[in-house]
């Protein structure tokens, strides 16, 4: 019966010791479940503060890029507006040189040389607007100066002469100041001067006129002999113009 009695004490001994071992497990599993809990919380809290870092970050390169879009849009803006402007300046002259360009065109419809020059190239197939190429226009300008030129010559020729002056040198040691002075010294220029002031000379064949039938009269032949002159200037002049062309 003692020993019962002892294995019955040993065996409720034990038993309360797995009871208490029991009791005390679930405390140990709530524990580590709540370590883990703080950890995950930890790791979690420090990849929200990383993402919210990024967050901020991604938001200020937004903030400069509408910022520096915002910048261009209005360098665009400006650009527009000075395109704007200049292309209205533009389209300004382009109104002046149409104008400019159809008082030329006029002005050349009522030149006679420049008439001609037209009659000649539409019959070999040229239009008129053809006129404002660089060679046209070139070609009309030489064709200017070579009649220019040539009014010139005359004119000189004519002077040189009249006083006898060399051609090659007309005004280096041919003709001085001194000899100007002799010129007009001279007896013959003298007596040439006398005679054009004196109406009733015999040598002068200027006449008082006072018929108006006498002055209609002289004024026409003075438009013949000036429209002959004209004439043969004017051929001739068309002459060099002609050579001009053919060697062009």
């Amino acid at each position: 019966s003692g020993g019962k009695a002892a294995s019955g004490s040993s065996k409720s001994s034990s038993s309360s010791v797995k009871a208490v071992i029991s009791k005390e497990s679930p405390s140990n599993n709530n524990a580590t479940t709540s370590s883990s809990k703080v950890t995950d919380q930890a790791v979690s809290s420090g990849e929200f503060a990383k993402l919210i870092q990024i967050n901020q970050k991604t938001a200020s390169k937004l903030n400069t890029i509408i910022n520096n879009q915002e910048r261009f849009e209005a360098m665009l803006n400006e650009q527009k507006d000075q395109i704007s402007n200049i292309m209205s300046v533009l389209d300004s002259h382009r109104n002046v040189e149409t104008e400019v360009e159809v008082k030329k065109k006029e002005k050349l419809e009522n030149d006679e040389t420049s008439a001609k020059i037209l009659m000649k190239l539409s019959g070999k197939g040229v239009s008129f607007d053809y006129l404002w190429d660089d060679r046209m226009h070139s070609q009309l300008l030489a064709a200017n100066r070579v009649k220019k030129g040539y009014y010139i010559r005359k004119l000189k020729e004519s002077l040189w002469s009249t006083f006898g002056i060399n051609r090659i040198t007309p005004f280096k040691d041919n003709f001085s100041k001194q000899q100007m002075r002799t010129w007009k010294a001279s007896k013959n220029v003298q007596q040439d001067s006398e005679e054009c002031e004196y109406e009733s000379s015999p040598k002068t064949p200027i006449t008082p006129i006072d018929d108006d039938d006498e002055i209609i009269e002289v004024d026409h032949r003075v438009d013949d002999v000036y429209d002959k002159h004209m004439t043969d200037d004017n051929q001739a002049a068309d002459l060099e113009i002609a050579d001009l062309e053919g060697e062009q």
